[in-house]
């Protein structure tokens, strides 16, 4: 994604005999300054090619840069070097009330994180990301579209004895499952190098509710298709598949409702020696005493230990806000990111009790997920 504030107007300039440090002191009535557009380079080649960029504010939406971290986003060709399939998911802003998507991290150099989002996803650094909508939409008229297939759903039903199984609630079964601690041990490996497989949750053979959950294959369903046997008990299987809908809906709501969250009832300490400021530069936490020093007047204090148990790669929920909710500048100090709104200037100190509240209940729902058997007695794909 390619994000900086955008003029309203259309330019076709002439050819710089160099794009490096190439500067237009004016252009009709307007003053342009190179210098405060971050260059990538497909668009100096766009730029070497003359090609005329038009504006459009219907292009203009709300994206999801870093976890728990929104930026508008100028979502056009040519301005954006890989758009990818952002149309497929998220067509218009209305779109977003109906659709979600599971946005999934992998690869070796951090631990997989997925989250649950209603908005434009940011592709990532360090091998990128994958996102995984519960609908799409045609790009001619942006007619609705499932995204789970009818086959995968036949699956789910077969699995689980239960017809009345919908690709909401396998959406919602593979988001829990995702969070869960026995699956992400289980497939430990294989999440450093691969997207997720996603096998069936139940209880193996005649046991009953009570009994442990396991992994079973998709082949357990082919040959429940062919005439076998089930290897599983399919009534305590399904109220299994039943206990993570209900999570990973919970689970999906708070994530994607973030801004909405009861903030947590953090302490807040404000030096009188200072002139009252809600604007942050850099917010440093202070980890072992569940401290966050918000700016020169404000610090937060009461931060419990396990709000930073829910991560999301290498760092927690609110370490991501941190790292994302401070100005920063390019190396010539002519870019400037400045998180703080003006409009509302105790955005980014609710935006900290909320993520703590957030994180906290992610943990609650996680750790209320059925126990699995210690040792696999089904095998897993």
């Amino acid at each position: 994604m390619l994000l900086w504030p955008i003029s309203s107007c259309t330019v076709r300039s002439p050819r710089p005999p160099s794009l490096s440090g190439w500067r237009l002191s004016s252009h009709g009535v307007r003053e342009w300054k190179y210098d405060r557009v971050k260059w990538s380079r497909d668009l100096k080649a766009k730029l070497a090619r003359e090609r005329i960029l038009s504006f459009d504010k219907k292009r203009i939406r709300e994206a999801i840069y870093r976890p728990f971290t929104k930026m508008n986003l100028y979502c056009a060709d040519g301005v954006v070097d890989i758009t990818g399939p952002t149309d497929e998911f998220f067509p218009e802003a209305k779109r977003q009330a109906e659709n979600k998507a599971i946005w999934i991290k992998v690869g070796s150099e951090v631990p997989m994180f997925a989250l649950v989002v209603n908005l434009v996803p940011n592709l990532l650094t360090q091998g990128g990301s994958q996102c995984f909508p519960l609908y799409t939409y045609s790009e001619k008229d942006s007619e609705r579209r499932d995204n789970i297939t009818s086959k995968a759903l036949a699956h789910f039903q077969t699995f689980y004895n239960d017809s009345e199984v919908t690709r909401t609630d396998v959406f919602n079964c593979v988001y829990a499952l995702l969070h869960c601690p026995a699956y992400r041990s289980r497939y430990n490996e294989n999440l450093k190098r691969e997207l997720p497989r996603i096998p069936f949750i139940g209880v193996i053979g005649d046991a009953d509710g009570d009994a442990p959950a396991s992994f079973f294959p998709l082949a357990t369903c082919e040959a429940m298709r062919g005439g076998a046997k089930p290897i599983h008990n399919p009534r305590a299987s399904a109220n299994l598949f039943r206990a993570f809908v209900d999570a990973g809906k919970k689970l999906a709501d708070l994530h994607v409702n973030y801004e909405s969250a009861k903030g947590f009832p953090v302490k807040r300490q404000e030096n009188r020696e200072v002139k009252l400021d809600w604007c942050v530069e850099a917010m440093k936490l202070v980890k072992h005493k569940g401290m966050l020093l918000y700016n020169d007047f404000l610090t937060l204090s009461g931060i419990p230990f396990e709000a930073y148990d829910y991560r999301l790669g290498n760092r927690s929920a609110l370490e991501w806000v941190i790292d994302q909710y401070r100005v920063t500048r390019d190396e010539n100090g002519n870019i400037v990111k400045d998180p703080n709104r003006r409009d509302d200037e105790q955005y980014i100190v609710r935006l900290v009790g909320r993520v703590i509240r957030v994180s906290i209940e992610t943990m609650k729902i996680v750790n209320s997920l059925p126990v699995f058997e210690t040792a696999q007695t089904a095998d897993d794909e």
